[in-house]
């Protein structure tokens, strides 16, 4: 409600207007369709952004304190504040708001489902739920994954070390190419012992999957590389922006190459 004082909202999702009128009256009472200027149900993403579907309208009359519906198969030419909708496609859904690509920010909990065609396709601003973080956070804050955190640094700058400044001497020194087996073998030694200490702090935060961001050679799980091109913000529960005001400004690090 506060945040309809100043800006237009909407509720897309795949589940059924059964499935989410169940859900949503008992988190917030049997008049939640005020909330929303728009409301779609059965959506079909990610279909949804690049099918070209028709808008079915349902019909919703007040029953006491419940809600009777079911689906009419009229054409739909606009939206009606307090109603609700089946199926449809982006492009009418854009037309029939007045809404603008570059002004829309969606916030949804399936990666592939909610957010990389909007993204992708229509230049959206997309917001991901990802409940893992929460544990994440919380496992990489213990000791154990400090130190192995501290250990690791240690081992990787140790062979950058090792190769900046005794490889470079060995250019032209018969002695010094002749040690480079031995540095080879201090170099795979570490190596291991990297690989080692990724495993346990993965294990820590996961004993069966590991990080959900980051794989045990150190890389970005695809995952996370699908978040951070695909995503412009996330966070573990919803309810977590209500502590930000309003008008807000969301600013990320960069992240350039080199």
């Amino acid at each position: 409600q506060q945040l309809r004082k100043k800006k237009k909202t909407f509720l897309m999702s795949n589940s059924s207007f059964e499935y989410i009128n169940t859900g949503m009256t008992h988190l917030v009472g049997s008049n939640w369709l005020e909330l929303f200027d728009v409301v779609v149900a059965s959506s079909q993403k990610p279909n949804f952004f690049t099918g070209r579907t028709l808008f079915r309208k349902m019909t919703v009359d007040r029953e006491g304190n419940s809600l009777r519906y079911k689906a009419k198969w009229d054409t739909v030419s606009k939206f009606k504040p307090g109603s609700a909708y089946i199926k449809g496609n982006v492009k009418d859904f854009l037309r029939f708001t007045g809404w603008q690509n570059s002004n829309i920010l969606y916030i949804g909990d399936n990666l592939s489902a909610d957010l990389v065609e909007p993204a992708r396709i229509n230049g959206w601003y997309t917001g991901a739920i990802i409940r893992e973080l929460e544990n994440e956070i919380k496992k990489q804050g213990t000791e154990e994954y400090q130190v192995l955190t501290i250990r690791l640094q240690l081992v990787e700058e140790t062979m950058r070390r090792l190769q900046w400044a005794e490889w470079d001497r060995a250019e032209g020194d018969p002695e010094e190419i002749r040690m480079l087996p031995e540095r080879n073998t201090v170099l795979l030694e570490l190596e291991s012992e990297r690989t080692l200490i990724q495993s346990k702090m993965n294990n820590i935060l996961s004993p069966n999957f590991g990080s959900v961001f980051t794989a045990d050679n150190g890389a970005a799980t695809n995952f996370a590389s699908s978040v951070h091109e695909y995503v412009d913000l996330y966070t573990s529960r919803l309810e977590n922006f209500k502590d930000y005001n309003d008008d807000y400004r969301f600013i990320p690090r960069r992240r350039g190459l080199p």
